[in-house]
């Protein structure tokens, strides 16, 4: 399973990336190296340095597939028929124990936590900024209850029933913030801005 890297990586103390990618040099990373250098990486970079790395455990899943699509399955299966207990196992039954492994490892790597954020933060809250604020608060932000909360605060409410009516003060500002807020509001009141409903299992 994909976990058995994870923790490998974790005993090991190497970037579980590295750990997987056979194209990365020796000596591997460092945490203190990772970690300086994460902290330039703009979001966009992060986001597609997440989207490499899932793409690249998708496309390990696919060659796995395809090598084990090559196996002569019936052979294996007479192999295993004919073969004595007390021998070792066959080589091309071998062969076919070894694809099976290898598609269902790289498929549950592949459909892991690994590259949900909000899931990665949920196991790992104690270990992020924000530890000391209670899981519940960020679940609530990231659902957009606490957005929806603010927006239908009565008080916010009356504030915004006396200045929707004037598009100007928002619309031709030359800050990007009202303008998003006003396009919020727009799309509350047109129902396309509701908070999404959690699905996630619990």
């Amino acid at each position: 399973m994909g976990g058995i890297a994870l923790k490998l990586a974790r005993v090991l103390k190497v970037p579980v990336d590295w750990l997987l990618d056979d194209e990365q040099g020796w000596p591997p990373p460092t945490g203190d190296e990772e970690q300086q250098s994460l902290t330039f990486l703009s979001g966009t970079q992060l986001m597609l340095e997440l989207a490499r790395r899932y793409r690249l455990n998708w496309i390990a899943f696919l060659d796995a597939f395809k090598a084990a699509r090559t196996i002569d399955w019936g052979s294996a299966c007479r192999a295993v028929d004919d073969a004595d207990p007390a021998a070792p196992l066959p080589e091309v039954a071998r062969q076919a124990i070894l694809a099976m492994t290898q598609v269902s490892f790289h498929f549950e790597y592949a459909q892991g936590t690994d590259f949900r954020v909000d899931e990665f933060c949920e196991i790992n809250h104690q270990g992020l900024p924000g530890a000391k604020i209670p899981l519940s608060d960020f679940k609530r932000a990231e659902d957009g209850f606490t957005l929806a909360e603010f927006e239908n605060a009565p008080d916010v409410m009356a504030f915004y029933e006396k200045v929707k009516h004037r598009p100007e003060w928002w619309t031709r500002s030359k800050d990007p913030a009202l303008q998003r807020v006003w396009n919020r509001r727009r799309q509350l009141e047109s129902g396309r801005g509701e908070p999404r409903i959690d699905n996630r299992p619990t």
